[in-house]
């Protein structure tokens, strides 16, 4: 009986060594199933990630392509306007050579003045001022004493000239 009863204690502590590795193997089980649910929730979110990350990646390369593609149309523009601009350079300079030999040409003014006398005389190139060539007549219309009325005509090869003249009321 003694034999039995020895047998039977080494029996019920082996009984109670395989339950308890049991529930340690269970506790285990139960971790790594968690484990495993928590690992799979985390591979949907990373996929779902990946996906919206795709998404954007593909929007901001849209996005790339919309901005080069106006950026080009853009310099397109900006390379047109500066052609026309140079265009309208060069038309400017030819109008402004056109209009100096227009000027160069010869040029008539008028300029009246009151002068005593019926005098008709021809202007000195020393009384014309500002440059070389130039022919200046005067003449002198009205009463002598009455104060009359004097046109200066001249012909010039420049804008800058003024005409010097000088009256007996001086």
């Amino acid at each position: 009986i003694r034999e039995l009863e020895l047998q039977l204690s080494i029996l019920q502590k082996q009984h109670q060594d395989d339950v308890k590795a049991l529930r340690k193997n269970d506790r285990s089980l139960k971790e790594l199933a968690a484990q495993d649910d928590e690992n799979k929730k985390n591979q949907v979110r990373l996929q779902d990630l990946i996906e919206k990350l795709q998404s954007k990646i593909k929007m901001y390369k849209r996005q790339v392509e919309e901005a080069e593609s106006s950026a080009g149309q853009s310099l397109s523009k900006y390379r047109h306007a500066q052609h026309e601009l140079e265009d309208a350079v060069e038309r400017m300079e030819m109008a402004e050579a056109s209009l100096a030999k227009m000027r160069t040409r010869t040029e008539t003014h008028v300029v009246t003045r009151r002068h005593v006398g019926g005098v008709r005389a021809s202007v000195p190139s020393s009384h014309v001022t500002g440059g070389t060539s130039s022919h200046v007549t005067r003449h002198v219309y009205g009463d002598e004493g009455a104060g009359g009325t004097t046109v200066v005509r001249r012909t010039v090869t420049r804008t800058t000239r003024r005409v010097v003249t000088t009256s007996d009321e001086d």
